[in-house]
């Protein structure tokens, strides 16, 4: 069975309004999709001080959204996943791009 474009839809708006309602800059989510056959990655990416009231105490709070996905996707008879990122983590340099001063102390 192929993931269903509707459920993919109501799912990632369901994303966005929960992340929306928790975060502080609800202008600055976006959620992107990936579909491969019958599973759906969904990309949460934030404000990086939105972050963590998404993440929650010791996660509690993503792990509560992504245990409402995956009910809503079993289903459907489909397998999701949801990833939180903050839009800096794409601007930080790799560690191998670092200078020898830049690198993390061990």
């Amino acid at each position: 069975m192929q993931a269903d474009v509707g459920t993919s839809g109501s799912l990632r708006e369901f994303i966005e309004f929960v992340a929306g309602m928790l975060a502080k800059s609800p202008d600055e989510i976006t959620v992107e999709e990936e579909v491969d056959g019958t599973s759906i990655a969904y990309r949460l990416r934030l404000a990086p001080d939105d972050v963590g009231r998404v993440i929650g105490r010791e996660g509690r709070t993503v792990r509560a959204i992504r245990s409402l996905i995956r009910a809503a996707a079993v289903r459907q008879g489909i397998r999701v996943t949801l990833d939180v990122d903050d839009r800096n983590r794409d601007r930080l340099p790799a560690a191998d791009e670092r200078s020898a001063d830049q690198a993390p102390a061990e």
